[in-house]
């Protein structure tokens, strides 16, 4: 009982879910389940690659190449969601020194005109400037991947 199908019937009912919804989740029919865990057809390696996603395991898993457990692996989209937020706040974190250079590097007149007071500081206002707004289009770029991945 240690066949592909009986991990796969495992897993669904470890999980808590029907052969319908597993089917659904994995793109199939509930007959193709069924057939799985029965032993009748073996899945292919692109469906053995939805089960991995869905029930969090390594491949390695149904193949009986390794004796461990399911291995529980962080699912890509937190992984991404922590990329973003750590892009975030870098970002955050540069436009607040980006800031305090501006307001270090540019000191209002009498005619209430902004005069730079040092071309040095001045150089590192743009330096930071330039920097910051990379990580935004970085960020932003990678905002917009996560939400089309999520969509797929």
């Amino acid at each position: 009982m240690d066949n592909i199908g009986s991990k796969i019937q495992q897993l669904r009912k470890t999980k808590g879910y029907t052969q319908e919804q597993l089917a659904e989740l994995a793109g199939v029919s509930r007959q193709t389940i069924y057939k799985w865990e029965a032993g009748l057809v073996q899945p292919n390696s692109d469906n053995i690659a939805k089960l991995c996603e869905i029930f969090l395991v390594d491949r390695n898993y149904f193949y009986g190449i390794t004796t461990d457990t399911v291995k529980e692996k962080q699912p890509k989209g937190k992984k991404r969601l922590a990329i973003l937020i750590i892009l975030a706040a870098i970002t955050l974190v540069l436009f607040a020194v980006t800031l305090c250079f501006g307001l270090i590097t540019y000191q209002p007149t009498q005619s209430a005109m902004w005069v730079s007071t040092s071309k040095l500081n001045s150089a590192w206002f743009y330096v930071f400037l330039s920097v910051t707004l990379l990580f935004v289009c970085i960020t932003a770029a990678y905002a917009v991947r996560i939400f089309a991945f999520k969509k797929k």
